[in-house]
């Protein structure tokens, strides 16, 4: 799901389109996002401020994260220059996956400590894109 430099989301194929991915291609790119306000992944270190729906670096592993997305349904997507949200539905309840345009609700750099920053040079339209299982890329 997530690792050096990706976030994917296998998307379901339907009449219109065949089975896609959905890939957030950032450095940490799981630590980039947030489900419903909660922090996606962050570093060990951090996790005293919030536990993450993800762990998978540690013995005492967790994904909370999982259920909420397999077999939703992608409502609504806007993706603006410094920030992405991404509507799901999945039964009666909705999800936001969200980059958020407020670094500050992000876990911090785990090397360094330092806040996450979206420069205004660049365009989160870049982040995204779909990876078709015919190997084609949408950006």
């Amino acid at each position: 799901m997530g690792g050096p430099g990706f976030f994917g989301v296998k998307l379901t194929s339907t009449n219109l389109y065949a089975e896609e991915w959905l890939v957030l291609i950032l450095w940490g790119a799981d630590n980039w996002l947030l489900l419903n306000g909660q922090w996606v992944a962050a570093n060990l270190n951090q996790y005293q401020i919030q536990k993450p729906l993800l762990n998978q670096l540690s013995e005492d592993q967790w994904d909370n994260l999982s259920d909420k997305l397999i077999d939703a349904t992608i409502t609504s997507a806007l993706v603006k220059n410094n920030s992405s949200l991404i509507c799901l539905q999945k039964e009666s309840i909705e999800h936001k996956l969200e980059i958020p345009s407020d670094p500050k609700m992000l876990p911090v750099f785990a090397g360094n400590g330092k806040q996450r920053i979206w420069f205004d040079h660049e365009n989160q339209l870049d982040a995204w894109v779909i990876i078709s299982t015919t190997a084609e890329l949408f950006c």
